[in-house]
């Protein structure tokens, strides 16, 4: 079972992810900045507090739980948890996700 042997890794990639996003949040939606980010900041187009990650972690987490549970890809358990961490913490989520979200809960197929 991979994900056992590799658990310790996998831990790491999200937790190193979601520092990034964090560290990206206050610049998402603007050019590309060419000073270099060294420090957690806040605001930004969504007002976030320094060190708040995006929807993008919230749905990495997703993607591994449900790959955990089901031992593999399953579309249906993943739409779940997506759902359900959208309904958690809408203010996370911008409008294209809300919109797919609303989609497959009026009953189209992930």
């Amino acid at each position: 079972m991979t994900f056992i042997s590799g658990g310790v890794n996998a831990v790491g990639a999200l937790t190193g992810l979601a520092i990034g996003d964090a560290m990206g949040a206050p610049f998402e939606g603007y050019p590309p900045s060419l000073m270099p980010v060294t420090k957690m900041q806040s605001d930004g187009l969504r007002k976030r507090n320094a060190g708040h990650y995006t929807d993008d972690t919230l749905q990495a987490i997703a993607v591994a739980e449900s790959l955990i549970q089901c031992r593999g890809f399953c579309p249906n358990d993943l739409m779940q948890r997506l759902i359900v961490g959208y309904k958690r913490y809408p203010e996370y989520y911008g409008p294209t996700s809300r919109a797919v979200f609303d989609l497959v809960e009026s009953g189209i197929p992930p």
